[in-house]
C-alpha cells in the first residue's frame, strides 16, 4: 500500500467524501453569507437546489490547540467553485465564483483518523487570516499502521522530530522513542546511521527544482537502497535479498519442526 506523504493528503484521500458533504450541507444553508454577485442572475433569491461546491481541493491543514490525549482537533482549508444557476422560460443563466473556507474538525488517532466529524464550517481568507501551527508531515507514518503494534519509534535528533503532537501519541499510546544521547550516536546506530547515509549521498548533493521532481529521485533512491545497494556487513547481499534469505530459513525452520514433532 503507498503512504501518503503529508496529512494534507491523507485527510483528503480518506475523508474527502466527509469534507464535500459538510460544505455541501453549508453552502446550501448560508447563501447569503457568500458575497455572489452577477449581472444576469438575482442571487438574493436563489434555491437551494440551483447552488453548488464542486471542484473542491484540501489545501492546507493546521493543528488547533494542545494535544492532550489521541484525540486532535484540526482545520482543514479548502477551496472550491461555487456555482449557481437561474432557470427561467427563455433560457438558463450560470455563474459561479472560487470561494474559500475552514472546517474545524476533530478525530481520534488510532492506526488511522476514526470518529472523524466536522464541527465547525465558515469562510476563509487566506490574506488575512493564518494558522502558526501547520500539521506535521512527520505525523504520517504513525497514523499508516496500528500504534498498539509500536513499541519503539526510532528517530535521530533532527528538528523534524521535534513535535510536541508526536510526543503525545507516543506517550498514550506507550511508545519508547530511541533517541541517542548527544555525542553518542552509537545508542541508536541504526537510526543515525541510516539518517546520515540517506542526507549525504541524497539530500546534500542534490537541488529538486519540483516536488514531483523529488519524489521520483526519492522513490528511486529507496528502490535502490533495499532492492540493489549491497552492504559490506551483509556479506555484499541487498538488504531485501538477506531479508527474503531469513524468510525462507524460518520457513524451513518451522517444517522441520512439525516434520519431527510428527
Amino acid at each position: 500500500m503507498v503512504q501518503q506523504r503529508s496529512f494534507q493528503k491523507y485527510v483528503s484521500k480518506h475523508h474527502e467524501n466527509d469534507l464535500y458533504d459538510a460544505m455541501a450541507s453549508f453552502i446550501s444553508d448560508n447563501i447569503d453569507d457568500l458575497e455572489l454577485w452577477s449581472n444576469t442572475i438575482d442571487v438574493d433569491n436563489l434555491d437551494e437546489e440551483n447552488i453548488s461546491f464542486e471542484e473542491m481541493e484540501v489545501k492546507y491543514v493546521f493543528v488547533n490547540g494542545e494535544t492532550t490525549s489521541n484525540e486532535i482537533e484540526f482545520d482543514v482549508v479548502v477551496h472550491g467553485d461555487v456555482c449557481f444557476k437561474e432557470v427561467t422560460r427563455h433560457n438558463d443563466e450560470e455563474g459561479s465564483f472560487t470561494r474559500w473556507f475552514r472546517l474545524n474538525c476533530k478525530a481520534t488517532i488510532d492506526g488511522k483518523l476514526k470518529d472523524f466529524r466536522v464541527l465547525e464550517v465558515e469562510p476563509y481568507d487566506k490574506k488575512k487570516n493564518r494558522f502558526q501551527r501547520r500539521l506535521s508531515a512527520a505525523l504520517v507514518p504513525i497514523i499508516s499502521k496500528p500504534l498498539t503494534e509500536g513499541k519503539i519509534f526510532h528517530t535521530d535528533r533532527e528538528k523534524e522530530f521535534d513535535n510536541k503532537l508526536i510526543d503525545t501519541i507516543l506517550e498514550t499510546f506507550d511508545i519508547e522513542r530511541s533517541l541517542s544521547k548527544k555525542g553518542c550516536p552509537y545508542d541508536n546506530a541504526v537510526a543515525e546511521s541510516t539518517y546520515k547515509s540517506f542526507k549525504v549521498a541524497f539530500v546534500y548533493p542534490n537541488t529538486f527544482d519540483t516536488l514531483n521532481q523529488l519524489k521520483l529521485q526519492l522513490f528511486d533512491y529507496v528502490n535502490w537502497w533495499n532492492y540493489l545497494r549491497l552492504h559490506g556487513s551483509l556479506g555484499y547481499e541487498t538488504p531485501i535479498g538477506i531479508r527474503n534469505l531469513r524468510l525462507a530459513e524460518r520457513i524451513l525452520d518451522n517444517e522441520h519442526g512439525c516434520g519431527s514433532v510428527a
